[in-house]
């Protein structure tokens, strides 16, 4: 049933439509990744904002006002998670959520791309590579080079 269910999900997901186009974002932006769940990074070393919904509401709220938040689904996640979350999501202040075909170099090398808010993914490591900000939930190996710190509270954003 499980299965069933799932590919059910990922047909709704695949055909939602409140996805933003990504060269229509007038504004600067930071993206912000969903993360594979179950998995080590996400819920071993951010125990505390394994709440995607509420950590994407409370970044959103908390960035500074010339700036948007971009939410991008992980590719492998589609058709995991239920399509109310991104309906929830999208519907949020301050959000554009964008389709999970575009893969997060497209995002990051955007010229309106400032950084990435991630939990503790990897793609904080690709903008660093890339020369844009990192901010991370979770202490991560990568928050000792420059552009990259962890956000131990909303508010130091």
């Amino acid at each position: 049933m499980g299965y069933f269910l799932s590919r059910y999900w990922a047909y709704k997901v695949k055909n939602f439509k409140n996805y933003s186009d990504l060269g229509s974002i007038n504004q600067k932006y930071f993206y912000f990744p969903l993360q594979v769940v179950p998995e080590v990074s996400a819920n071993l070393w951010a125990p505390n904002f394994q709440n995607f919904l509420e950590t994407i509401r409370a970044t959103a709220m908390n960035l500074p006002g010339e700036y948007t938040l971009v939410v991008k689904e992980h590719p492998v996640m589609v058709g995991w998670r239920n399509p109310k979350f991104y309906k929830k999501v999208s519907n949020l202040p301050n959000i554009k959520m964008i389709s999970s075909i575009l893969t997060s170099d497209e995002v990051i090398r955007n010229p309106k791309c400032i950084g990435v808010i991630t939990a503790s993914g990897t793609t904080g490591f690709e903008a660093v590579m890339l020369g844009k900000l990192a901010l991370t939930f979770a202490p991560m190996y990568y928050n000792e080079l420059p552009n990259s710190a962890q956000i131990t509270n909303f508010n130091d954003m």
